[in-house]
């Protein structure tokens, strides 16, 4: 057989070519073959990762992708759940949970759990807990948990990109209209519950009432997002002008409440447009977490409080009839109550006492809140109609639960104040409130 000096390079070559190929095919797993026997085995038979979503239709179809992949790259079998010790079974705030085993090497058994589990700041979490339980009772951490974990969290990696870069016409827009809570304090509320929320700050503009606002920027929106919308400043006639014109009453730095005859000012222009609102950015293919956001503004923070009406009755009484009587005032209802009794000083004809569920006065009696109210109706009647008493007025006030009132019940008194000025004297009127004040809350 004849030589052939130029093709042994090139058989040479070839050769090495086809070692490198046989050498790179087996460094891959074959098909079916457990894709996690070149993953180091885990320490703990758990893991957890943080959904990318808020929403949790959408963190069951991440769910989806998830055992999609152990059904078909890992040989798993889904179970019903329904018999075995499932770990995820005994969990509290378990959205959702799946279910697999297949068999192993020796007689090995793998199972392998994903759970869904609510975060109490919101948003979800997904849990892996899987075993590997041998012929013996032994178990050990599923060695496919360090698979599954670097799968998901290049998946978990690749949505977080896709957020982060959504397009604008993939964003709807909500407006939200405050009718009881500032939209300051909700916004604050809103933010410690982990929401995005972009306000602004402001400089001086041209003119001291122009203002140039610049909105707090964010590289990377977390949706849904609120965005504060600027109230209108408040313009009220009775500001002074920018001049420093304007009627303002002789030694005093306040200006009257009576306009100048020729004309007001307006301060800057007045807006028309509504108070108090809000723009919520939401995600169009996640309008769950928009549905959620609404429902805690409605139903939680955005919320009326209780308005109460507060009655009472001005009375001037005998109080030498009522000591020559031994009447003693008090009543009783429910948890609340008041006592009438006569001051142990002296001073005073008799105190009130006022107090929730049980009361004590400065004698150590003890005495429930507002019991027998018709008893102290029927004995303040009697007074009237004996004319030891008097009903100066009954006045009435609606005011909202925990906020103050305020009752006044009375007149200016006119007083004559002479002032003498070397051979003149000058008579004035001065104006002196007398009454009663009741201060309720």
């Amino acid at each position: 057989m004849p030589r052939c000096p130029q093709i042994r390079p090139f058989i040479e070559v070839l050769c090495k070519s086809v070692l490198v190929c046989l050498v790179a095919i087996h460094s891959c797993p074959l098909y079916g073959q457990d894709a996690a026997v070149t993953q180091q085995t885990p320490t703990y038979p758990a893991v957890t990762l943080k959904s990318p979503y808020r929403s949790l239709a959408k963190t069951r179809q991440l769910l989806d992708t998830l055992t999609n992949q152990i059904a078909l790259y890992l040989n798993y079998n889904e179970l019903d759940g329904s018999s075995g010790n499932w770990k995820s079974s005994d969990l509290s705030g378990v959205e959702t949970a799946r279910y697999y085993a297949k068999s192993g090497a020796a007689g090995a058994q793998r199972t392998t759990e994903i759970a869904i589990l609510s975060r109490p700041q919101g948003g979800y979490d997904l849990v892996f807990y899987g075993q590997e339980t041998y012929s013996n009772g032994s178990k050990l951490p599923n060695p496919d948990l360090a698979y599954l974990q670097s799968f998901a969290q290049s998946q978990v990696s690749s949505i977080e990109a896709e957020l982060l870069s959504t397009k604008l016409q993939d964003r709807g827009h909500q407006i939200y209209h405050f009718s009881y809570v500032q939209s300051d304090r909700a916004i604050a509320m809103l933010k410690s519950l982990g929401y995005m929320a972009i306000e602004y700050s402001w400089n001086n503009g041209e003119n001291p009432y122009e203002k140039i606002y610049t909105g707090t920027h964010y590289q990377n929106w977390t949706l849904p997002a609120i965005v504060k919308l600027i109230d209108s400043p408040k313009t009220s006639l009775m500001e002074p002008p920018p001049t420093g014109g304007g009627y303002q009453q002789q030694g005093s730095s306040q200006y009257s409440a009576v306009p100048d005859i020729g004309g007001t000012f307006l301060h800057g222009m007045t807006s028309g447009e509504p108070q108090q609102r809000v723009l919520i950015v939401y995600d169009r293919n996640d309008p769950e977490s928009m549905e959620k956001l609404l429902s805690l503004l409605r139903d939680k923070i955005d919320r009326p409080s209780r308005q109460i009406v507060i009655e009472a009755l001005v009375i001037e009484i005998n109080t030498d009839k009522v000591k020559d009587l031994g009447i003693q005032f008090s009543a009783q209802q429910d948890k609340y109550g008041t006592t009438f009794e006569e001051d142990y000083t002296g001073q005073q004809p008799f105190t009130f006492i006022f107090g929730k569920n049980t009361i004590q006065d400065m004698y150590g009696n003890r005495a429930n809140a507002f019991g027998d109210y018709f008893l102290f109706r029927n004995m303040i009647k009697a007074l009237i109609e004996t004319n030891d008493a008097e009903i100066l007025s009954s006045p009435s006030v609606l005011v909202l639960d925990g906020r103050q009132a305020r009752i006044q019940v009375g007149q200016q008194v006119p007083v004559v104040k002479s002032t003498s000025t070397g051979n003149s004297i000058i008579q004035s009127v001065d104006y002196f409130p007398v009454g009663i004040v009741l201060n309720l809350r």
